[in-house]
């Protein structure tokens, strides 16, 4: 064993969660490698396929840009899509395990990294891993890492700048993180980590980009014309019509099409485990020693609202807020002391592992954690 490993209190402080993360993260592309080899997965990898082969569309420049990539290349469209996903998912993992492991870290750390509502959620529920808003993730995890280090580069600022340009021009919903970009960018420019005219470019970048964003979103909604000239775009490359099936018909249906009706079942659903994923942060003393923090948190909750009255994916909107809220919260650990509750081993692991939040309601059961998993498979291996 390593001799970092024989150090006193790392394997139950920084490096063990780390090494479960990355374990899990493991697990997360095996199964969509697996997706990808029968012939890709309809959100997954159909969202990411949207273009414009049907005409402008919402969604649509990334999975326009991997088709002529691909035809140019000569390379198949489904492996093409998969190398991108997951470099762009391991930049994510990348640079949030070098702010974890930047400082040293009680083991109570843990239930903030592999927290279910954090990276670990689409080791619950495959379903939410590797969609679009992954392209935001790696955007801000570069720019916090800079922040956290102390170093803005050049090529960390364009890295993150060009990666919300590439998403947000790919999904609205990213256009909805912006508060988020910019309170970390006028963190970097308070550092003078980067000038101040060069922070207001940045300020003025993701606002337009935003704005774009949700006008094209909505002046180039789609229809079933549009769905099906798309589908018929991948056919004609060889990937199974079975691809159409989730984002790319998506295209045909309405924002909040029978969400509505559901919210209050949503609400009985969703509150509970929302709570459990936000209580570490709130336990923490990161709020009240940096008060301003408060109103980035209540903002970007506010601006991420929308989603919730117009899809179903009510898991994966409470995964993508507590995203950004926890790496704010790793990258200003970097800089201020905050403490964790003392807490005894045993709630740990049954807050680590007795609880789940799904894609969707109908994805996953909230209370299939990782313990009743294992359970699962040992009772499937003793024949029960």
């Amino acid at each position: 064993m390593s001799d970092i490993f024989k150090q006193k209190g790392v394997l139950q402080s920084r490096y063990l969660p780390v090494l479960v993360l990355i374990g899990g993260y493991f697990f997360v592309v095996a199964h969509y490698f697996n997706e990808i080899r029968t012939g890709g997965e309809p959100w997954k990898s159909g969202d990411w396929l949207i273009n414009y082969q049907g005409g402008f569309v919402r969604r649509g420049a990334l999975g326009e840009l991997l088709l002529k990539l691909s035809d140019l290349a000569q390379v198949d469209l489904l492996w093409l899509l998969f190398t991108l996903q997951v470099a762009v998912y391991s930049l994510v993992i990348y640079f949030t395990c070098r702010m974890y492991v930047a400082v040293d870290r009680s083991k109570e750390w843990a239930v903030i990294l592999l927290s279910p509502a954090f990276l670990m959620f689409a080791f619950y529920d495959y379903l939410g891993g590797f969609r679009k808003e992954i392209i935001a993730f790696a955007a801000f995890a570069i720019l916090a890492h800079g922040y956290a280090s102390l170093k803005v580069s050049k090529l960390s600022l364009g890295a993150a700048l060009g990666l919300f340009a590439l998403g947000s021009l790919s999904h609205e919903l990213i256009a909805l993180t912006c508060p988020f970009f910019l309170y970390l960018t006028y963190l970097v420019q308070k550092r003078q980590l980067i000038s101040r005219p060069l922070a207001l470019m940045s300020y003025c970048f993701y606002i337009s980009l935003s704005i774009l964003s949700l006008w094209f979103g909505l002046r180039f909604y789609g229809d079933v014309s549009v769905a099906k000239t798309i589908c018929e775009s991948l056919v004609l490359r060889g990937i199974g019509a079975n691809i159409c099936l989730g984002s790319i018909d998506s295209l045909s249906i309405h924002y909040n099409e029978g969400v509505w009706a559901k919210i209050p079942h949503f609400l009985w659903v969703y509150l509970p485990v929302f709570a459990l994923a936000a209580t570490p942060i709130l336990v923490s003393d990161w709020l009240k020693k940096d008060p301003r923090a408060k109103l980035i948190v209540l903002v970007g909750f506010v601006a991420l609202l929308p989603l919730y009255a117009v899809a179903y994916d009510w898991g994966r909107w409470i995964h993508i807020y507590l995203f950004f809220v926890t790496i704010l919260l790793l990258a200003q650990s970097c800089h201020v002391h905050l403490v964790m509750p003392v807490l005894p081993r045993s709630v740990l692991t049954f807050y680590l592992t007795l609880w789940m939040i799904p894609t969707l309601y109908a994805s996953g059961n909230t209370t299939n954690g990782l313990l009743w998993r294992v359970v699962g498979v040992f009772k499937r291996l003793l024949g029960y």
